[in-house]
């Protein structure tokens, strides 16, 4: 198998990008975990509806420190989960911000990337989150993230349900102070997708094809 590559070198996060001014633009605080969520629609399928009441179940055992950033989707799709989000009494948690043209400053502004999905075929953004430095939350046997998600050293393995997505959301709020490491785990995990790795391996294909033809003639 020969997985698509990511531009690794555009997702990371350059030296001089002003995570503290965004984050303040985006209405973080510096002691709050930004968890994204990052699609361009299917919001169901691809979690969100299983992110809110995790985020809403942690009231009682987390200080009150999650924030959800929410990018992408149409405004009838971003209009129902507005409306699930306030009834359950986390709106004020969430920021809704649509599609974006580049989605890279969100990514950097934020901490962790939640994304339980029912499932994907290779989920780019999953990649492209970890080589922007986030560690991600995935749920359990989602192709391709379960090649590379290692959980509890480059991110969260979890079940497909809320409990679930709240241990890891609760997880990641109690050890903040681990996820600096997290993050650079994520980002060497994902080496593997490099475009160099892509080029290297279909030359190795294609060398072993034409040793395999020659040594049959």
């Amino acid at each position: 198998v020969i997985s698509n590559p990511v531009d690794l070198e555009r997702f990371a996060r350059p030296a001089d990008f002003d995570r503290a001014g965004m984050r303040a633009e985006l209405g973080y605080g510096s002691g709050d975990v930004v968890f994204v969520f990052v699609a361009l629609g299917e919001f169901a399928r691809k979690g969100l509806g299983l992110i809110l009441p995790a985020l809403a179940g942690l009231a009682a055992e987390q200080p009150d420190r999650a924030r959800l950033l929410v990018v992408g989707g149409g405004d009838g799709e971003i209009e129902q989960y507005r409306r699930q989000a306030e009834s359950l009494g986390v709106l004020d948690k969430l920021r809704f911000v649509g599609l974006q043209k580049d989605v890279r400053p969100y990514l950097w502004a934020s901490d962790v990337l939640a994304f339980p999905s029912a499932y994907e075929i290779f989920s780019l953004a999953i990649l492209q989150a970890a080589a922007a430095g986030l560690p991600p939350i995935v749920s359990e046997g989602l192709y391709g993230a379960e090649e590379f998600v290692e959980h509890g050293v480059n991110g969260w393995v979890v079940t497909r349900d809320e409990a679930g997505v709240r241990t890891a959301l609760a997880d990641a709020i109690a050890h903040i102070e681990r996820l600096p490491v997290m993050s650079r785990a994520a980002q060497t995990a994902v080496q593997q997708y490099s475009q160099s790795a892509f080029v290297f391996k279909w030359n190795d294909l294609y060398a072993g094809l034409m040793g395999g033809a020659s040594r049959t003639r």
